[in-house]
């Protein structure tokens, strides 16, 4: 359990930083807005689409702890889950 802590909260500030604070998929959303192509029809309403899971540290930390090798798929989950927690609490502190 200790020896996967370290990469669970690399990966959580790696996901925070690249999904919230860097910049970058607020200027890939701004670029797809310029285009016209940021914007989908559903059943004759307008939608905005989302670049899971890379606009949200969340899901984002979610899928990178999922390649951390495990013994069980219990286990990936169950490290999933915390680095998405993690990921959570670093965003909520660097308000």
């Amino acid at each position: 359990m200790m020896n996967n802590l370290l990469p669970i909260l690399m990966i959580s500030s790696f996901a925070v930083l690249f999904a919230e604070r860097s910049g970058i998929m607020q200027n890939i959303r701004w670029r797809l807005k310029v285009s016209g192509l940021w914007f989908k029809e559903i059943a004759g309403r307008r939608m905005e689409r989302r670049l899971k899971p890379f606009d949200c540290s969340m899901c984002l930390a979610f899928w990178m702890a999922l390649f951390i090798p495990h013994h069980s798929i219990i286990e990936s989950v169950g490290y999933g889950a915390i680095a998405a927690m993690v990921a959570v609490m670093i965003e909520k502190a660097t308000r």
